[in-house]
């Protein structure tokens, strides 16, 4: 209500084309409440830079960290919290691929019964992924609730929580993404891979992982450092607890 756009997709199809070119920033805010979307909101491919990008974030105080009660509210999506987007089995809650330098925070997200799909996909060059609560209820063995594709992606100080099933962080070809701060977990049953990738330059550290079959599995390299897991199976690094 009261909102430039109705939904993500309207504002992702309102900016332009070559950001660089028409030097602006587009910064797109989702008031508190619920968004609840029947298709994957996806933005179309654009010229960007780290300071002429898109940046899609809750609404100056409605984001779930302004609530009154931050600091005894349970980590987990609540609409009625904080600035909340949810679908349902779409192949991509949001899709920030084709847009580099893409920022998206402050939010809860959930794609519900995500059998074969993600919550985000945030693939752009340089994306940043950061403050978010981003859940999926019964995920299938195979199913990435987070994914980071290319390299200079940061993925941060957010909450990735499957309630079954389900790999939480996948890191592919990205040779210098940073997983860092992040609280990746499996609350119901357990979930395949906290964090998967195959890339060893990627940086993986000062992350809680639990509730998974295997806390983190793939191709890492010494990068992987100072996690705490539930499980003896980080396959290399230093300093990471394990119980």
């Amino acid at each position: 209500t009261g909102c430039d756009y109705t939904t993500p997709q309207a504002f992702l199809d309102a900016t332009p084309s070559n950001l660089v070119t028409a030097d602006q920033q587009w910064i797109g805010r989702v008031r508190i409440g619920e968004i609840v979307l029947t298709v994957g909101q996806v933005c179309a491919a654009r010229t960007t830079d780290p300071t002429r990008n898109i940046i899609l974030e809750a609404y100056p105080g409605e984001g779930i960290a302004d609530h009154a009660n931050k600091l005894t509210n349970a980590l987990f999506y609540d609409a009625t919290k904080g600035a909340a987007i949810r679908g349902n089995q779409l192949a991509a809650l949001i899709n920030m691929s084709a847009a580099a330098y893409s920022v998206v925070r402050g939010l809860q997200l959930s794609n519900t019964d995500a059998s074969s799909s993600s919550v985000i996909t945030a693939t752009g060059t340089g994306s940043v992924v950061e403050a978010n609560v981003i859940r999926t209820a019964s995920a299938g063995t195979n199913t990435v609730i987070v994914e980071v594709y290319v390299g200079g992606q940061v993925l941060r100080n957010t909450v990735v929580a499957t309630a079954g099933g389900g790999i939480g962080v996948s890191v592919s070809y990205a040779s210098d993404a940073v997983v860092e701060a992040n609280t990746i977990c499996a609350t119901g049953a357990a979930g395949n891979f906290g964090v998967y990738t195959d890339s060893s330059g990627s940086i993986v550290k000062n992350n809680m992982i639990f509730g998974f079959s295997t806390a983190a599995n793939g191709g890492f390299g010494s990068n992987v450092q100072y996690n705490m897991a539930s499980n003896a199976s980080f396959p290399s690094g230093s300093n990471n607890l394990v119980s």
